[in-house]
């Protein structure tokens, strides 16, 4: 409470102080009355208290209410219409000066330029206005123009960038499609190779055979009379075998070691018989474990004998008994 009169007293000294004839009123008496104010802030080390307030009291007894008040206040009033005056005056003297002087100030400084009237300035101003106004709404426009061509840009690289990923992709998808087509290539011609081989084998085959009288038979059952044995060799040197066989119908029966068959191995399809060139083919498909595939390709080389091949094996049938 003491707190906020105390703010308040400060605010009203505050706002009288800065009356300006109340500050005129303090600065007047002040240099009227300086003796006062001196005598009560500055006296003689050996002067006493009593001598002090003496010449204070015999100093407000000769100034009277008029020294200590009244004269004050005059001068207060002198000063403030004085003040008045000479700012009307020096007021009236810019403004003649602005209409007089100035111009022609101007125009001795400049003959050929004209002073532009105040239309003409007011029409200048709003034509700069109109110019600043277009030019923020083109700097606006242009604003746009550059964040759609930063978002077109990025849209650009990020297609660029997919382009670049596809690009990858295809070429490796083209250098796998190269590598299987050479691979294919390499069993088109090893298949090639095999047939040609063959071919030669079953024509040298044919020419020492091709007087030798044999009835072939009609059927691989009259062809495979009898028990046969069948070696074979891998080509790529992984091994070699024989086994025991015996053909029934389309079937054919393995023998194991006591020469009993347990039922048929394999279906014989594809069957081919030339008696012109001597040769045989037929498709051995598996029947018991893994459904194998293989294709045979055999010719005589007499009455007892066959040789030819199956994939990637030399195949030898040979009458038992």
């Amino acid at each position: 409470m003491l707190f906020d009169s105390l703010k308040d007293f400060k605010e009203t000294i505050t706002e009288r102080i800065r009356n300006p004839f109340t500050g005129t009123l303090i600065l007047t008496w002040l240099i009227h009355n300086w003796d006062l104010v001196f005598m009560v802030f500055d006296f003689d080390k050996d002067s006493s208290l009593y001598e002090k307030s003496f010449l204070i009291n015999q100093y407000i007894d000769k100034a009277g209410i008029s020294g200590l008040l009244w004269i004050p206040i005059g001068l207060a009033f002198l000063a403030i219409i004085l003040y008045l005056t000479l700012s009307n005056l020096s007021y009236i003297i810019f403004t003649w000066f602005s209409i007089w002087v100035r111009p022609r100030i101007y125009e001795f400084l400049n003959q050929n330029t004209k002073l532009v009237t105040k239309e003409a300035h007011d029409g200048l101003r709003r034509s700069f206005t109109d110019l600043q106004t277009e030019n923020e709404v083109n700097k606006e426009s242009l604003s746009k123009q550059y964040s759609q061509m930063r978002e077109k840009d990025n849209t650009i690289q990020g297609l660029r960038g997919e382009i670049a990923v596809r690009d990858g992709q295809i070429k490796t998808m083209n250098e796998q499609n190269d590598l299987k087509i050479q691979e294919l290539q390499r069993k088109i011609d090893a298949q090639k190779n095999e047939t040609d081989e063959l071919t030669r084998m079953n024509m040298s085959l044919y020419d020492n055979v091709r007087e030798f009288n044999l009835d072939m038979g009609d059927t691989l059952e009259q062809i495979f009379k009898g028990t046969w044995k069948c070696e074979y060799k891998f080509v790529d040197g992984r091994g070699e075998g024989s086994e025991l066989f015996i053909i029934r119908g389309d079937e054919y029966f393995v023998l194991n070691t006591d020469k009993v068959t347990m039922g048929p191995t394999f279906k014989l399809t594809d069957i081919i018989i030339d008696k012109k060139k001597r040769m045989v083919e037929f498709t051995k498909n598996r029947i018991v474990g893994p459904r194998d595939i293989a294709k045979n390709i055999l010719s005589f080389v007499n009455d007892r004998t066959l040789i030819g091949k199956e994939p990637k094996v030399e195949v030898k049938y040979t009458r038992e008994y």
